[in-house]
């Protein structure tokens, strides 16, 4: 008997709705892929501006929007074009894959002295001074780098005992009252700012020492960091202290640590070029991941990576992150081994 013209009609469309849905679904799957692979891609994107710094900083969380999209290859619908989406979403996270593999595989360290390392942003003296000085107290940290350090903030840490662990510092906090500062169980002997080539690095955002690791004899270049946040006109202020830092690193050889809060993220190209000198982040060395450091505070989750311990010719044995109160930064302490030799 035959079907009548409305009732085929009918089962048409009705056989047609769920491929429509999937086909909308589908270029919503591609437009996720696109916009990740052109995440991805800004990581390489040499370029003083705010707005590419700041998408910089958001490379990582493209791989969450792929495999999203991955999804869009199992809907309903032509072969070629699920398996099209697939291959695009399997390329942009392989590269995502080959950036973290890295930061998941830790490396033995060698045998040596070990020197906890500990750099903590006070947030211009929002930070609770007892719990710094606690902190320091229980990871027993030989060097701490404190930025944005109010006038006042010093003061404040002296008072709860800091000079008890760490009873040496650079820049003298008294006589120059400089916006980062690094104290140390160690007595550190000064180095000019500029000490690899450039007149740039003002010791206020800068401070450079030399520590000799007790035991094996090594001397170690310890510096502290803090070039100025990518937003706005400041952007361009950010890169030339980066780029400052670069050179200096370069020209100084030996064992160095380098710590602070460097406002970059290793997907931002200018923090790449700073550790191509044989720079390594701790994190990675010991297979910690990468940590989202900032900002605290704010209602939402820290989304990235900006407080580093940077080490060349030194080992790592752990790194980690804590949380002090009052500051929007999450504190780094890594556990270091200077090798003998």
């Amino acid at each position: 008997m035959p079907v009548p013209t409305s009732e085929r009609d009918g089962r048409r469309t009705g056989a047609g709705r769920p491929t429509t849905w999937a086909s909308l679904l589908r270029v919503v799957a591609w437009a996720l892929v696109l916009v990740a692979a052109g995440g991805t891609a800004s990581r390489w994107v040499d370029a003083a501006s705010s707005p590419v710094a700041l998408v910089q900083s958001l490379t990582p969380y493209a791989a969450a929007f792929v495999l999203l999209a991955l999804c869009g290859a199992f809907l309903p619908g032509p072969w070629r074009a699920r398996a099209m989406l697939a291959a695009a979403c399997l390329l942009v996270l392989a590269v995502h894959a080959a950036i973290w593999v890295p930061w998941l595989t830790d490396e033995e360290p060698r045998a040596g002295t070990e020197l906890t390392v500990m750099t903590v942003n006070l947030y211009v003296g929002r930070a609770d001074p007892e719990a710094v000085v606690d902190e320091v107290r229980r990871q027993e940290a030989d060097i701490l780098v404190l930025t944005e350090v109010s006038p006042g903030s010093m003061t404040e840490l002296v008072q709860h005992g800091i000079e008890g662990p760490l009873p040496h510092a650079l820049p003298d906090p008294v006589t120059a009252r400089g916006s980062t500062i690094i104290r140390s169980r160690l007595p550190l002997t000064p180095l000019p700012p500029e000490s690899g080539g450039s007149a740039t690095l003002p010791v206020s955002e800068s401070p450079v020492g030399v520590l000799t690791a007790p035991n094996v004899g090594n001397d170690v270049v310890v510096r502290g960091v803090h070039p100025t946040h990518p937003v706005g006109r400041r952007v361009k202020l950010w890169r030339t202290g980066l780029d400052a830092l670069t050179d200096a690193i370069g020209e100084t050889r030996g064992p160095m640590i380098v710590a602070g809060d460097f406002n970059a993220s290793v997907d931002h190209p200018a923090m790449r070029q700073l550790m191509a000198p044989g720079l390594r982040d701790a994190h990675e060395v010991a297979g910690a991941g990468r940590p989202a450091t900032w900002p605290r505070g704010r209602g939402f989750a820290p989304f990235v990576h900006i407080d580093h311990v940077l080490v060349r010719g030194v080992d790592v044995a752990s790194a980690t992150e804590v949380v002090i109160p009052g500051s929007d930064h999450e504190a780094v302490v890594a556990r270091l081994v200077v090798p003998a030799g």
